[in-house]
Order: structure tokens, then C-alpha cells, then sequence
């Protein structure tokens, strides 16, 4: 979940910045990029790297990035629409 969080808002506010000010777009991307690699390392450290169904290996981090890059190029969250 948190290299889902990181990617979506980071791609969602370079491509989609909804009238956000350019300091708050770069705060998002910062601070989404900082998170990915802390939920690398926490996928790591549990030891659950890879899931196996019949004999095909799935990488639970690269399933976490393509996920929250895909959420970020279609604006799921909305993650700069202002309230």
C-alpha cells in the first residue's frame, strides 16, 4: 500500500495538476517519490517479496508500482482536486 501511495499522488500531479500552485505539485511528487522506497524496504523486511500461484512468481512490489502508476495516469484519487 505504500508504494501504491507513493507512485499515484506523484504521477497524478505531474500529469493532472488541477490548478494546484507549482510548490504544492512539488510537494506532493517529493514527498510520493520519498515513499516509494520506504515501501520497498518494508516489503523486504516482512519478507513477502513474492506471492507464488502455480508456479507463477508475482512481485508484490512491482504489482504495488504498476498499480499506483496506472491510478496516477487516470487521476483515480483526484489527489489535486482542491476541497
Amino acid at each position: 500500500m505504500i508504494v501504491i501511495t507513493g507512485w499515484t499522488p506523484a504521477i497524478s500531479a505531474i500529469f493532472h495538476p488541477m490548478g494546484a500552485t507549482t510548490l504544492i505539485r512539488l510537494c506532493i511528487v517529493f514527498i510520493g517519490f520519498a515513499l516509494v522506497p520506504l515501501g520497498w524496504a518494508i516489503i523486504d523486511w516482512g519478507g513477502l517479496a513474492f506471492i507464488n500461484i502455480e508456479g507463477l512468481k508475482i512481485n508484490i512490489g512491482r504489482m504495488g508500482e504498476l498499480i499506483g502508476i496506472l491510478g496516477g495516469l487516470l487521476n483515480l484519487d483526484r489527489t489535486m482536486e482542491s476541497p
